[in-house]
């Protein structure tokens, strides 16, 4: 059932009749190495909980969205069964409704940076240490992101069913080098150029998720923040962007905290949080329905706020700002909420 501990109507924001602000169940994954087949195994899926709710989407270049149409439809089957050479960045936004007229719960989004392991060569990673191993370099080396979100009422949203659902993935269940989050949201309005809509669900938005920490949203340039290269093993890392409901992190981001087994040691006895074991990582369950809290009547989340302190070296520190009137003061005070002491 859905978690009731919120007035999900005060989530709801509506400005002249038009809706900017929505609450949805989350699954985002991020990634550096990718590979064609989960990303589509990922869409599939997605498209398949959310069949018969999509009906816009907005792809590559395009300037505004469109209905979905036989084009769409095969767009991003064609991108990943058959990539094409030199190609390597791919966008894909699919919705319930045009998302310049108004904020929707259903959603499904690819941003892909295409590094297939095989073209990630030693001269490859040789070029990442000239680059990055001294620090100088201001280059963006962005992830790629796999969005999903639910209406709360959907059937794959009820949190008995939920966990289940997302670490069947593949990209979860067998993939290499992920990180990743499940968990109540809010989707809002961002189409900046109409600011009468675009600025009170920016302020809406950050009025909620600063008010009940366990509530995420999407934005605030994560995917040029989300992987950290890591001078010691001369690689790039996937962070997490924090603590959720449901973490997911892979071993080798595990790796620069003591792995599985200080993870383990640190919250494997809580009866409370559960540790899925996946092929090359773990799926962190901070009870057994997500939470969104209430600074304003003291539940701060000690869950979530027990992940947090154990993977706070492998996290974002800072976002950039949402705009309008969520700027990076509010994102970044949002990101350290799990972490930061209340009086």
């Amino acid at each position: 059932m859905i978690n009731t501990s919120i007035d999900w109507s005060a989530c709801t924001v509506k400005v002249e009749g038009v809706q900017v602000v929505t609450p949805c169940l989350e699954f985002v994954v991020f990634l550096d190495i990718t590979d064609d087949a989960e990303i589509l195994d990922f869409y599939r899926r997605g498209r398949a909980a959310l069949n018969g709710l999509l009906t816009h989407y907005q792809a590559e270049s395009m300037s505004k969205a469109a209905r979905l149409n036989a084009r769409a439809d095969s767009m991003v089957e064609t991108w990943f069964n058959k990539p094409r050479s030199g190609k390597t960045n791919y966008y894909m936004l699919m919705s319930d409704g045009d998302p310049d007229e108004s904020a929707t719960a259903s959603s499904l989004e690819l941003s892909i940076f295409r590094r297939p392991a095989d073209e990630v060569t030693p001269e490859v990673r040789d070029r990442w240490k000239a680059k990055w191993g001294d620090k100088r370099s201001k280059v963006p080396h962005p992830g790629s992101l796999l969005r999903l979100t639910l209406p709360l009422d959907h059937s794959l949203a009820v949190p008995e069913r939920a966990v289940g659902w997302i670490l069947e993935f593949p990209v979860a269940k067998t993939g290499s080098i992920f990180t990743g989050h499940c968990g109540y949201a809010l989707n809002h309005y961002t189409q900046a150029v109409r600011p009468g809509l675009y600025n009170p669900a920016t302020r809406a938005l950050a009025s909620l998720v600063q008010r009940h920490p366990g509530l995420g949203w999407h934005g605030g340039g994560v995917q040029s923040r989300i992987l950290r290269y890591e001078l010691r093993i001369g690689d790039f890392v996937p962070l997490i962007k924090r603590a959720n409901w449901v973490t997911l992190i892979c071993d080798k981001t595990l790796g620069l905290i003591g792995g599985r087994p200080h993870v383990s040691a640190q919250l494997g006895n809580d009866l409370q949080i559960s540790l899925h074991n996946l092929d090359h990582g773990l799926a962190i369950q901070a009870g057994a329905t997500p939470e969104v809290g209430n600074l304003g009547q003291r539940d701060f989340l000690p869950l979530y706020r027990r992940v947090a302190a154990v993977l706070h070296p492998v996290r974002l520190l800072d976002l950039a700002g949402a705009g309008a009137e969520f700027m990076q003061a509010a994102t970044t005070n949002w990101l350290d909420g799990l972490d930061k002491e209340y009086k």
